[in-house]
């Protein structure tokens, strides 16, 4: 049982041209894949700064407008 589990073999599948003309369309199939990834990420990035940039100019619109409060003194005689 334990030279079974040690014992080393190896697979051979198929002849190399074969091999790398599989790999070569593998990888173009993939880089297009991974573009599309890359451009919806990207995508994502600029819709989130442009809602960020958003949300601060309301957040200083809001605190520039807001009419200063004056403070009450509560040991005022």
């Amino acid at each position: 049982m334990l030279s079974i589990a040690f014992s080393s073999s190896s697979v051979v599948c198929g002849e190399p041209k074969k091999l790398k003309k599989f790999r070569k369309r593998l990888a173009r199939e993939r880089r297009e894949d991974l573009q599309r990834m890359a451009d919806k990420i990207k995508d994502i990035g600029e819709d989130e700064l442009r809602r960020s940039k958003e949300l601060l100019r309301e957040h200083r619109e809001y605190y520039e407008t807001k009419p200063k409060e004056k403070s009450i003194d509560f040991y005022e005689k």
